[in-house]
């Protein structure tokens, strides 16, 4: 199951980008969101944890959740950001959410 289909089947609408230069031009443009998932691996000019940095600075309350299967403990996590890692499952993703 994707990760779009998890969002919308519990009730949440949701967008999904390619990277996290299309999502920040979105949110950008004045669209607003409650929270963000981003993969630290996306292509594009912004990494997940660049991404989630930027969101924090410019829209605090946006909740932000960032995951990977990569082993991230070399990486400096965003603050207040909730870390995911794969492979996680839908109640997991969920509960991240909260």
């Amino acid at each position: 199951m994707l990760l779009s289909e998890i969002i919308s089947d519990s009730g949440a609408d949701c967008h999904v980008f390619t990277n996290c230069d299309q999502a920040l031009m979105y949110l950008s443009a004045g669209n607003t969101c409650e929270a963000v998932i981003a993969d630290h691996g996306v292509p594009g000019k912004l990494q997940g944890t660049e991404f989630i940095r930027k969101v924090q600075e410019l829209w605090p309350r946006v909740r932000c959740v960032l995951t990977s299967g990569y082993d991230l403990s070399t990486i400096e996590l965003p603050g207040n950001c909730i870390y995911l890692p794969k492979p996680w499952t839908p109640a997991s993703l969920l509960g991240a959410l909260g």
